[in-house]
């Protein structure tokens, strides 16, 4: 706990002194938190299951709140009760957390729960980072950045710390803006964080093509997109000589599994609208891919032909001379 935040806390007075175990409040001296990325932000359907549960089971476990009221985790369960009519709930009460040992609570539950805003989320943990957990965590050295200890207080793992760091930094902004803007979501940026700084922002601009006009953002199956034309990166950037074997080998797995899925019975099966578009990925997909590698080859035989030919009449020409 920071000095400001000792001060804080004995200049005013608790409303609660003691950790307690559900102790039973009226709903109105519950309060949710300001710092809550959700901010009632709840899928309707989430919430009417929760509170038909409510109804039927009862309160199971008890919310959290600080020593001020104020809730640590279970705002959707007191959204639900108070929408219910419930008068009283059920909570446990914990006092004496620092700023950043209350918000990380919060972000622990958010975590655990369906159909949060996931980029509110990366927004909440990257200023929880900045401005609580820095304040008070003891910095080893000039290479620590606190990532391990900040991940265990959140719940979450020490690799996504530093991808949700690094989206929030103003060097990836312009990226963060698109993506929002086009209904990206946050796996997909994670995908194109996750690789070399010199490949992100075509990761990006393909990312934001095969997402145009489609619903939702159309991020279904867009990673795998993403890692595959990475890979179409690499290559272009290095020679053949440096792409694994392992990799042609997943090509050719992918190719003969989608020749086993459309089978005869498969396609027969496909309404009108179904078979166009399955027209058009194999045109654009398949068959250009076909049409390079059909006339690389003849190029390669031509050329060798020739070399023969010539070899040939050199070989030919010079008998005759002799």
């Amino acid at each position: 706990m920071t000095k400001k935040e000792m001060k804080k806390k004995f200049n005013k007075k608790n409303k609660f002194t003691k950790n307690k175990k559900n102790v039973t409040l009226k709903i109105k001296e519950v309060m949710p938190n300001i710092k809550n990325p959700r901010k009632g932000n709840y899928d309707k359907n989430d919430l009417e299951e929760l509170k038909l549960s409510l109804e039927a089971l009862g309160q199971i476990n008890p919310i959290k709140i600080d020593e001020d009221g104020i809730i640590l985790a279970g705002h959707r369960r007191h959204q639900a009760a108070k929408e219910l009519g419930w008068k009283t709930i059920q909570v446990d009460i914990i006092i004496g957390l620092s700023g950043f040992r209350k918000s990380a609570l919060m972000i622990s539950d958010n975590s655990t729960q369906r159909q949060f805003n996931a980029w509110d989320n990366r927004a909440s943990i990257n200023d929880i980072y900045w401005n609580e957990f820095c304040e008070e965590y003891e910095f080893k050295g000039a290479n620590d950045k606190g990532y391990s200890e900040f991940s265990k207080q959140l719940g979450i793992s020490k690799s996504q710390v530093k991808v949700i760091i690094d989206s929030m930094s103003d060097k990836n902004l312009d990226i963060v803006t698109k993506f929002k803007a086009n209904n990206i979501g946050t796996e997909v940026l994670d995908t194109v964080l996750r690789s070399p700084d010199k490949y992100r922002k075509e990761l990006a601009a393909k990312a934001i093509i095969l997402c145009k006009g489609k619903k939702n953002g159309g991020t279904g199956g867009l990673r795998e997109h993403l890692r595959m034309f990475k890979k179409s990166l690499q290559i272009k950037h290095h020679t053949k000589e440096q792409v694994h074997p392992g990799f042609y080998k997943t090509i050719h797995y992918k190719i003969s599994a989608i020749g086993l899925a459309l089978s005869k019975d498969i396609i027969k099966s496909m309404d009108v609208n179904e078979r166009l578009k399955l027209k058009k990925a194999i045109e654009k997909n398949i068959l250009k891919a076909y049409k390079m590698v059909k006339w690389e080859n003849v190029y390669s035989v031509g050329k060798n032909a020739l070399r023969i030919f010539v070899l040939h009449n050199v070989e030919k020409t010079t008998l005759i001379k002799n």
